[in-house]
């Protein structure tokens, strides 16, 4: 890794770069950020990576290419969703990102542009999210796109690499040329404490979409049925990233997972949350004290929320007094 100090920070490409840098920063989600470092040298060290590529956008006045792989399908979870249609949290999370698009353009003319790499076609079949389902809400997210005006914003999925090809087949063509094995993973698990963070957070999701839609079973068989879908579907997002980084090597990399501070990757999140690893997909859209954010559906009702519609088609909850 190249060490800041030895780079001549002064220079306008790399002054505009920081800024850029600055402004994704504001969507930053750390994982564990009181475990962190605080001196400023080490901080700009891990910071300098990121630095790093989108200077060399600066530098050429081309737009700076985002990635992030994101927006996959609904929960299949009732009490968590609504339906399996896009709502109201991802018109406001398109927004965000749309927005952050053109900040970095208001300080950087050529901007910047984010490729969605949405994932729901990678492990539909494991998250028990019929096909059909998955391409009907990435087609409303695309119409948001196109109705909104989001120019900056783009979509890229599994149909892209291994189009003409049945869903069942892309899916194992991905894994046969960029997955590892699972008892990798599983041995890495135990050792490594980001992938176990990673495991804990999916195992949860994992676990409480189970609990809806294995009616009947128990909780520790659930449990444990949960923790083998949750290294399928590490083994396969992993692939995915892979796949995604050999097509665009020198974007940035944002995620919607909470990252560790030396990460190559960003965590961002998209809307606000008490539960850092809530995403759109995986709960409902609440208005309430003046400000959105994201709950569970559940949890939104019990605590009085109303649905209701924004522009008569995308749902949300208002919750009053």
């Amino acid at each position: 890794m190249a060490i800041p100090g030895t780079i001549d920070r002064k220079s306008q490409p790399l002054a505009i770069s920081s800024r850029i840098l600055d402004l994704v920063y504001k969507l930053r989600n750390l994982v564990h950020p009181e475990n962190y470092p605080m001196d400023s040298y080490i901080l700009e060290i891990f910071r300098w990576e990121h630095m790093r590529k989108i200077e060399e956008f600066v530098a050429s006045s081309k737009p700076v290419h985002v990635i992030l792989l994101a927006f996959p399908a609904k929960s299949p979870n009732p009490r968590k969703t609504v339906s399996h249609r896009p709502d109201y949290g991802e018109v406001l999370a398109l927004s965000n990102l749309n927005g952050l698009c053109e900040k970095i353009r208001n300080i950087y003319a050529p901007g910047a542009i984010i490729t969605i790499c949405s994932d729901g076609r990678v492990f539909s079949d494991i998250v028990q999210v019929h096909d059909d389902a998955v391409g009907a809400y990435g087609k409303e997210i695309q119409d948001i796109i196109n109705d909104k005006k989001m120019s900056n914003l783009g979509i890229y999925g599994l149909d892209d690499v291994y189009g003409g090809q049945t869903f069942a087949l892309m899916r194992d063509r991905l894994v046969d040329e960029f997955a590892e094995e699972i008892n990798q993973i599983r041995e890495r698990t135990k050792t490594d404490a980001d992938t176990k963070n990673l495991f804990n957070g999916i195992h949860r999701f994992m676990y409480e979409d189970q609990m809806a839609l294995q009616t009947g079973k128990s909780k520790n068989w659930v449990r444990e049925h949960s923790k083998g879908l949750t290294y399928q579907v590490i083994q396969r997002s992993n692939a995915w990233s892979r796949l995604v980084e050999c097509k665009f090597p020198e974007a940035l990399r944002l995620s919607i997972h909470p990252q560790p501070i030396w990460s190559p990757k960003i965590g961002i999140r998209l809307l606000p949350s008490d539960d850092i690893w809530r995403t759109p997909w995986h709960s409902v859209l609440v208005s309430g004290g003046g400000n959105f954010y994201l709950a569970p559906r559940e949890q939104a009702e019990a605590n009085g929320g109303v649905l209701t519609y924004a522009e008569n088609k995308y749902a949300y909850y208002e919750v009053t007094g």
